[in-house]
């Protein structure tokens, strides 16, 4: 299907998930962190995303108990300092990114929802030392481009 640029239009569901009026064939999902910007597009399913290159260890301390499964928790809080708001990120990119791609975000209850008990496939890249991103979807192949801040000037 050929589709003029200047006729797509960006609508949202009533959940708040973005997707392409009139283009069924493309899905994508945005997120953005500080100084990062990451888009999921696919041709085939819906796909969703997330970045992130925040969370003090007060931030895992306030939000873990509200986002982290049972299991989750145990294996972050089995972590001290860095690594543990690392394990923490890596959990909430993995697991906002397939909520955003089953199209709920966190609307619902988080805590019931383990990226390792879905039939989504999640990839998960270390951008930096404080930066992780995921990408959900069904596509067992997944392509990362990187746009660092530098490229966009």
């Amino acid at each position: 299907m050929h589709v003029q640029p200047d006729s797509l239009r960006i609508a949202s569901t009533p959940q708040g998930k973005p997707y392409v009026e009139g283009a069924d064939a493309i899905q994508f999902n945005v997120s953005h962190a500080r100084d990062y910007s990451l888009v999921a597009l696919s041709r085939s399913r819906d796909v969703g995303c997330d970045i992130e290159d925040r969370f003090e260890a007060a931030d895992v301390d306030r939000l873990g108990p509200l986002v982290l499964h049972r299991d989750e928790a145990e294996a972050v809080n089995r972590l001290q300092g860095q690594a543990r708001q690392d394990a923490f990120r890596r959990c909430w990119v993995r697991k906002e990114a397939l909520l955003k791609a089953a199209g709920s975000g966190f609307l619902g209850d988080p805590r019931h929802v383990r990226p390792e008990d879905s039939a989504w496939v999640v990839h998960e890249k270390q951008i930096d030392a404080s930066c992780t991103a995921a990408v959900a979807g069904t596509d067992a192949i997944c392509a990362w481009h990187l746009l660092v801040p530098a490229e966009w000037d």
